[in-house]
């Protein structure tokens, strides 16, 4: 008789792995066949269904005496996959993901890109961007998704950009050379057309607040995992924005903590965040010289966009007083003239 999958206890890791690495040869298969559809599904957006996945299993040469139930269910508790919040029964792995093919829709970023690394405390090279250890990406990724909060677009995502949604936000996790981003799109159904603009920056911040949040634990979580507790202390994870000061190798201007500043790290110079973009993730700006605009693609989905108000020119200031002047006068000489 079958076994509950959750009474099974693995005594020889090296079986697992060896199954497990079967898994993640995927990129590198060949599909044998057009009618394999779960193969299809699995190597093109890392989705493994639960009710097809005897025959993924099978096709890649998953030992039958590994119970394919019970392999799922570890995959899900060690993080190696999520589950899809508006379909349960559909498992996503992003570490088989292919490599790039994600567009992210162009000039639609409502804010700057929120950026993560880390240095060695007490190093030489504290100040330069290091590679951010594998794993890391991935793990945050299937984290934010099975924490319920967060909806996986397994279609619209590769192996170095994951897009997930909450609210009416389209968040895109992006690993790059020493550094992971968050980039945030507003789709047209996060504000109402009721909502004036203050309380448009208040909702926009709060939701700002918690992805960082979420990030900053998920990140903190993943490298202990991973890599394991002393790793963690030996490191400081940083938070910010490219800094824009041209200054050496690229680098970032990190957050200051208990304040809305940031600091170059190269020059250790503190400057104000300066665009409104930047300001959202730290503190609620205020809206005097902010305005929220829909941008329209090509595609016609809209976004919304935050931009700066222009100051009026000095010459846009004087033309209009002439004008009043001048009719102020004739009034008055009309006036006179009537006596």
């Amino acid at each position: 008789p079958a076994t509950p999958a959750n009474n099974w206890i693995c005594t020889d890791v090296t079986v697992f792995f060896k199954e497990l690495s079967k898994l993640l040869s995927i990129p590198f298969y060949k599909i044998k066949s057009d009618s394999h559809r779960a193969t299809k599904q699995f190597k093109t957006f890392g989705l493994i269904y639960t009710k097809d996945h005897y025959a993924l299993f099978e096709e890649l040469g998953v030992s039958p005496d590994v119970p394919t139930d019970w392999l799922l269910q570890v995959f899900y508790k060690l993080h190696l996959s999520a589950k899809i919040k508006s379909s349960p029964d559909i498992y996503f792995m992003p570490i088989v993901l292919p490599q790039g093919s994600t567009e992210i829709p162009q000039h639609c970023c409502v804010i700057e890109n929120l950026c993560f690394t880390y240095n060695f405390k007490d190093s030489p090279l504290s100040q330069d961007l290091l590679d951010i250890p594998r794993g890391i990406f991935c793990k945050l990724a299937v984290q934010l998704v099975n924490s319920g909060r967060y909806e996986a677009c397994p279609e619209e995502s590769d192996k170095s950009t994951i897009k997930i949604l909450w609210n009416g936000l389209e968040l895109y996790l992006i690993e790059r050379p020493g550094r992971i981003e968050a980039e945030v799109l507003c789709s047209e159904y996060f504000f109402s057309d009721e909502e004036g603009l203050d309380n448009k920056l208040k909702k926009l911040h709060e939701q700002c607040k918690i992805i960082k949040t979420d990030l900053t634990s998920g990140i903190e979580n993943a490298c202990q995992t991973i890599l394991g507790k002393e790793f963690l202390k030996a490191i400081n994870l940083q938070i910010g924005f490219l800094c824009d000061c041209l200054q050496g190798s690229p680098h970032l201007a990190v957050l200051i903590k208990q304040s809305t500043s940031l600091n170059c790290t190269h020059s250790k110079g503190g400057f104000r965040p300066g665009t409104c973009r930047r300001k959202i993730w730290l503190h609620l700006p205020k809206g005097r010289d902010l305005k929220f605009s829909l941008q329209t693609l090509e595609s016609r989905d809209q976004y919304w966009v935050l931009d700066t108000v222009p100051a009026p020119s000095a010459d846009q200031a004087t033309r209009t007083a002439p004008e009043s002047i001048d009719r102020s006068a004739d009034e008055i000489i009309s006036f006179l003239d009537k006596f």
